[in-house]
């Protein structure tokens, strides 16, 4: 999301991406927003959808998939973390669908959804 703006009061000079100190937000303060633009576009449309904003940890990967998502990226994560890093979150995923009985993720993906048409909001 963006362009944002932020800066330290105490020495004000940019934090963020260019001189001026803008740059784009991203990382788990978006993910709310990117989980229901992908819940919107899984539910409008039958192409598949690739889940993308915020996504740091396996469950956040079980959240976009259980709201449509056919894939998910990662990038502020591994720039944080190391690359390293996507082998954590699958192995959180796998660990998270083997403790929900759940042999593929094809067993949660749009549970979200279907939960939501037997009990509308």
């Amino acid at each position: 999301m963006g362009p944002v703006l932020d800066f330290d009061p105490e020495r004000p000079i940019p934090l963020l991406g260019s001189s001026f100190g803008q740059g784009w937000m991203s990382g788990p303060p978006i993910l709310p927003v990117a989980l229901r633009i992908v819940y919107e576009l899984a539910t409008c449309q039958p192409k598949p959808v690739i889940g993308v904003g915020g996504i740091e940890r396996g469950i956040d990967a079980i959240k976009f998939f259980m709201a449509g998502a056919s894939l998910v990226q990662i990038c502020s994560g591994a720039l944080k973390y190391g690359p390293a890093h996507y082998g954590v979150v699958v192995r959180a995923i796998s660990q998270w669908l083997e403790s929900h009985g759940c042999s593929s993720l094809k067993d949660i993906q749009h549970k979200y959804i279907k939960a939501i048409k037997k009990h509308p909001i």
